[in-house]
């Protein structure tokens, strides 16, 4: 069996303490890998996004959700639904209120900047963000989709 990976990257210099970036990123790269041979094959852009400095996946492996580090305005936080097959990402719009699924912007603003670690709980139904500027947490509810909703808590 093959595994699709996600590899986050900075697009950009992030607060006072990072210097130039040149290597010309645009966000999430998709790679294959081959558990058999060991063998990592990088498949390409998988979706652009700013400074996607953290990703992970739902329990269920269909949506990925970034943080996007950035510094001084707030960092945000994004779902997109993975397509099996090619590894391809697609945003996912927020979900912004009962009845409301798919109505909101793909990116939610996640409390504070460099938004820099998030992780779904086990059971698949919030999402946790760390703001690393503040010193704050974030949390999201996902609706059965996978898409977030807006901040629930911070």
């Amino acid at each position: 069996a093959m595994y699709h990976v996600f590899i986050g990257t900075y697009t950009s210099a992030v607060g006072p303490f990072v210097g130039d970036l040149k290597g010309g990123s645009k966000g999430i790269y998709a790679f294959t890998f081959d558990p058999a041979t060991g063998v990592l094959t990088p498949k390409g852009l998988a979706a652009e996004i700013t400074n996607p400095s953290w990703v992970c996946v739902n329990p269920a492996g269909d949506v990925l959700y970034a943080v996007s580090e950035r510094y001084p305005e707030n960092g945000v936080v994004a779902a997109f639904s993975i397509n099996r097959a090619s590894g391809l990402l697609t945003p996912l719009p927020a979900a912004i209120g009962p009845g409301k699924e798919g109505e909101g912007d793909a990116e939610v603003d996640a409390g504070g900047c460099e938004t820099c670690h998030c992780q779904v709980d086990p059971s698949g139904s919030f999402l946790g963000c760390a703001n690393y500027g503040p010193g704050s947490v974030s949390c999201f509810s996902i609706s059965p989709s996978g898409a977030l909703s807006q901040r629930t808590a911070l």
